[in-house]
């Protein structure tokens, strides 16, 4: 039996794993962003508020715009039964977009849950 592919949620949305975030993302090319690990129990995450004060600090000091954490802590769910997961953590990466210095539009966001 195949084993289904990953899913991330990535800029709003669930998505395939692959491709979801390009490979010329700032984020992966040059470590342009803000990254952060959260464990998850029983689909739950652990220290939630504790997280997302500290992606907002990050965000504010690379002057990023402010992500939707009310979106992304309600994408949570959705994100690890697409996995069929409760229990692991959560890599949320929040990266400058692709081909743009200085100006700074959208970031790319992307979670990926990890077993």
């Amino acid at each position: 039996m195949t084993e289904a592919p990953p899913v991330v949620w990535a800029n709003g949305a669930l998505a395939p794993a692959e491709g979801a975030v390009s490979a010329f993302d700032r984020g992966f090319l040059l470590g342009d962003g803000v990254f952060e690990t959260l464990l998850v129990r029983d689909g739950a995450p652990a220290f939630w508020n504790e997280h997302a004060q500290r992606l907002l600090r990050g965000v504010a000091a690379l002057r990023l715009p402010a992500p939707d954490l009310d979106a992304a802590r309600a994408a949570l769910p959705a994100l690890l039964a697409a996995n069929a997961l409760e229990t692991g953590d959560v890599a949320a990466r929040l990266t400058d977009d692709v081909e743009t210095e200085p100006a700074r539009p959208t970031p790319s966001a992307a979670a990926v849950f990890h077993d």
